[in-house]
């Protein structure tokens, strides 16, 4: 066995990073058992609360069931705070619903911080970044709005993520891998719809069955739990859904924006972006269907889908992460003459919500915020458009 010599071992004991981390750690602690009792009151309670009521029998999409739930963790409002996600979703909750709601709060923002960062260095090797300056995949990832006010309001955002970036990541190469990873974005279908729509016709194009088989496969065990649970619990999901109550909460997208100017008892104007995103996708897909690229396609399919899905929060634009990582990537790779333009764009978009944050804006006004990210990435492939065809000359001629 070889043995380090003492002062080798010494200095690494006493290596300041060694120190930050264990002092992080007993911060983490110390935390947990703090926030047992002290906890925030965010959207993770309704999570958590409709787990618990899934665990002991009881309904989660019953409104008096879930605010007795939540009222007894703390909950002070007489609304009921509802989990509108479908009955899968609470597979993903049943193990932090045994603890404490203090305790499962604490735990999942830890878990949506590491996958956080997780997500940031896997993408930033899946897009082409130097392994020397994975740091400005963390960056951005960290200082990205939507991402920290999904750590914020405690929502499940960083699942939907880390199931994108694993698709992205195994689709080539381990696909049933790739298929079953579908299941986190799952948890909310109508924010990727574009997703879906695209791995469709491309399972159909390729003839990729095993992703198909790994979907079904995980999607199928996801349900299984809740089924077991509560047997009848889809068609009280389809009764909560077919509700409309969802429509009535005016989250921030361009269907709002078009109910609000031309009458909010029209539902189906919701829906109308959404339309028109569908038909440019299926030009998009008519020119591109022979050399599909999951990495060089999903980032614009994310931000058009984020841009007029039917429902979607500020927080949910956080899955928008690989895009702009891949913005951040090409721009790292190769010397770009705008790329001060580029991190003054990203800047002034984030500062801009920071401002309607303070300025206590609520509701639909944050609706041209998934617009203006998609606006920018597109002004940010036309900036480094001329060094990727730069490069992709150069590559050819060797």
């Amino acid at each position: 066995m070889v043995q380090l010599p003492y002062t080798m071992v010494t200095r690494r004991l006493t290596h300041p990073r060694l120190w930050l981390c264990a002092g992080l750690v007993v911060l983490m602690f110390w935390q947990m058992d703090r926030m047992r009792s002290v906890a925030p009151m965010t959207d993770f309670l309704a999570y958590w609360s409709g787990a618990r009521v899934l665990i002991s029998g009881g309904d989660p999409y019953s409104s008096a069931q879930m605010l007795q739930t939540e009222v007894a963790a703390g909950w002070k409002e007489s609304d009921t705070l509802h989990m509108w996600n479908p009955p899968w979703t609470l597979t993903f909750f049943v193990p932090l619903a045994v603890f404490s709601y203090g305790t499962g709060y604490m735990v999942f923002l830890v878990f949506n911080l590491v996958i956080l960062l997780l997500c940031g260095g896997i993408t930033w090797r899946v897009m082409g970044g130097k392994a020397t300056e994975q740091r400005v995949a963390w960056f951005v990832a960290t200082s990205f709005f939507p991402a920290l006010a999904t750590l914020g309001f405690g929502q499940m955002g960083a699942l939907l993520l880390f199931g994108i970036v694993l698709f992205l990541r195994y689709c080539d190469s381990r696909p049933l891998l790739a298929g079953a990873a579908t299941v986190l974005i799952a948890l909310k279908p109508q924010l990727p719809y574009l997703f879906w729509i695209s791995l469709l016709f491309w399972v159909l194009q390729h003839r990729c069955w095993r992703v198909l088989a790994g979907m079904a496969g995980a999607l199928a065990t996801a349900a299984l739990v809740p089924s077991i649970l509560r047997p009848q619990i889809w068609s009280e999901y389809l009764e909560f859904a077919r509700s409309g109550a969802m429509l009535g909460y005016p989250s921030p997208t361009l269907g709002t924006l078009l109910r609000l100017c031309f009458g909010g008892d029209r539902d189906w104007l919701q829906f109308v972006p959404s339309v028109a995103g569908t038909a440019w996708f299926l030009l998009y897909w008519r020119y591109r269907r022979f050399t599909w690229d999951w990495k060089a396609q999903l980032p614009i399919l994310l931000m058009v889908s984020v841009a007029t899905t039917p429902y979607g929060w500020l927080f949910d634009q956080m899955v928008l992460l690989p895009a702009l990582i891949e913005i951040a990537a090409s721009v790292s790779a190769r010397s770009s003459p705008g790329s001060s333009r580029l991190i003054a764009v990203y800047a002034a978009l984030n500062l801009g919500i920071v401002l309607s944050v303070t300025l206590k804006v609520t509701g639909a006004a944050y609706a041209w915020t998934a617009p203006a990210w998609l606006l920018a990435y597109l002004f940010a492939k036309w900036q480094i458009a001329p060094a990727v065809q730069v490069d992709t000359a150069a590559a050819a001629a060797t």
